[in-house]
């Protein structure tokens, strides 16, 4: 039984085109002839299973995904390649070894401070933001490698964060 309004399509080339089309139709921002979108916030693309070597790792509690996301589409807009896990690590994985050995290879490290990570006073980023002082103390003083961001109105001098952080 299919409905009067249900269109059969011969092939999936015709479909896709419809979706498309439709898709185009419903976007605010149209894309100019060069294919950019002028100052059109960058679309968030998931993170990729592995993390590329020197990728800027970004650590962040749950509840500030959407947050997150804003910025990770942000860094990737303006040309650096990022990674945070997104559940992206699959069962027989070691989270611990896999997540360490990545902090170990990142070029910056991004702790996001928030509200959230204020409420939470354990966590898994709280591993990983040691992780991160672990690794800072054998890279040079004055070389910047923890690059904390804070994502709502947290105070700095309040924020629940490693000193190294600060």
């Amino acid at each position: 039984q299919v409905s009067v309004r249900t269109r059969v399509y011969g092939g999936a080339e015709a479909f896709v085109a419809e979706l498309h089309a439709r898709w185009l139709q419903r976007q605010p921002v149209a894309s100019s002839s060069n294919g950019s979108t002028g100052n059109a916030p960058q679309r968030f693309l998931p993170p990729s299973r592995e993390m590329p070597e020197n990728a800027i790792f970004i650590s962040y509690a749950r509840e500030d995904l959407p947050a997150v996301q804003r910025l990770k589409a942000a860094l990737d807009g303006a040309g650096l390649v990022t990674w945070f896990d997104l559940d992206r690590l699959e069962g027989g994985d070691d989270y611990d070894r896999k997540i360490h050995a990545n902090i170990g290879r990142c070029s910056f490290f991004v702790p996001v401070v928030s509200a959230n990570t204020q409420r939470r006073l354990e966590g898994y980023f709280r591993r990983e933001w040691s992780d991160a002082v672990d690794r800072s103390r054998n890279i040079a003083e004055g070389a910047v490698f923890i690059l904390p961001v804070c994502v709502d109105d947290t105070s700095e001098v309040e924020a629940l964060v490693p000193e190294k952080f600060r």
